[in-house]
């Protein structure tokens, strides 16, 4: 395919819509302490917000000249990369973990990837899949530590200051919180700030207990890796973090926090009540700093953040490794 009729990024992804939260149907509106508004990523055509900067990896290696797309994934990486793919006429192979659920699988089959399962865990996943790149014409799409992935994924602060700016709000907001996995959601999303000029802003880095390989590489001062993932939120299962992730930590661009499992779980039911719509658990790790207004509390409490009313920007990142009745599930065994 020649360069020129290779699609740009803005044909794989669409301008999503920016929130106010609390919702007019949630009890929380009436004496809500902050200003938030919430960046609809689950509402990209792959339902999550990967598809910017997997879209945008897919297309920078189409235009070095790649033939077949090679990625790893516990199932929403994989499908932003066969929806790039799809749209870029290109084959793709994705590694699954066998974590993976099944339908996710199926889906992914029937939008005409290859599909390979070896592993129990993302990266013994992904280690397969760059093995196979060793092959002439294949090219691998790293899930979180590359520049082209991070420019992606940066787009979508770009759309935050266009939403804001039109809406007369001209300040930065005080916080963006985001869910991290591996990182490369945290380091695009720091990117943009930089590029919009809001460098002031504090990026608030959530990860569900047991899948938090960042906040615990923070502790140690360096990548550690986990020894397994033992969170419900597999869609954050890297066992190490970014190193790039690690350092906008350490040197206070982010500020690394948990949350449990049964946490994320409440804020995805109470997101599901108040907008209708159904999001993972790795989601609701971001979510659950709005839902319980006692962790930026105590954030503030402890000079980690300002006092007073914040402004705050939520990325809902969505996923699609969830379905109704895995949620009702979480909901009887977390007793919500």
């Amino acid at each position: 395919m020649a360069s020129t009729q290779i699609p740009a990024l803005s044909d794989l992804i669409i301008h999503t819509p920016l929130v106010s939260f609390p919702s007019i149907s949630s009890p929380l509106l009436p004496s809500y302490p902050h200003t938030v508004h919430l960046k609809l990523e689950n509402l990209q055509n792959s339902s999550s917000y990967k598809i910017r900067g997997i879209g945008n990896m897919c297309i920078k290696r189409c235009q070095e000249g790649v033939k077949h797309l090679v990625c790893s994934s516990g199932g929403n990486a994989g499908l932003a990369g066969v929806f790039a793919a799809n749209k870029l006429n290109t084959p793709i192979t994705v590694y699954l973990p066998t974590t993976t659920p099944t339908f996710i699988v199926q889906r992914l089959k029937q939008q005409s990837a290859t599909v390979i399962v070896k592993g129990d865990v993302w990266n013994v996943a992904d280690e397969v899949a760059r093995d196979a790149c060793k092959e002439e014409g294949y090219g691998y799409i790293p899930p979180f530590e590359h520049p082209y992935l991070w420019e992606g994924h940066a787009s979508m602060v770009h759309e935050i200051h266009q939403d804001l700016s039109r809406r007369g709000d001209k300040k930065s907001p005080d916080l963006m919180v985001v869910a991290v996995g591996g990182g490369g959601l945290l380091n695009g999303v720091v990117q943009g700030l930089k590029e919009v000029g809001w460098e002031s802003t504090k990026v608030l880095a959530m990860e569900t207990i047991g899948a938090d390989s960042l906040n615990q590489s923070y502790k140690a001062g360096y990548c550690i890796s986990l020894p397994e993932i033992t969170s419900i939120a597999k869609s954050l299962g890297s066992k190490s973090p970014s190193p790039t992730a690690l350092q906008h930590v350490i040197e206070g661009r982010a500020i690394s926090s948990t949350v449990t499992d049964a946490a994320a779980v409440d804020a995805c039911l109470k997101f599901a009540d108040d907008y209708r719509m159904i999001i993972e658990p790795s989601c609701g790790a971001a979510l659950s700093v709005v839902y319980n207004t006692s962790i930026i509390a105590d954030m503030q409490l402890s000079g980690m953040l300002p006092q007073g009313k914040l402004n705050i920007v939520v990325i809902v990142c969505g996923g699609s490794v969830v379905n109704l009745q895995q949620l009702q599930e979480w909901k009887i065994a977390f007793n919500l």
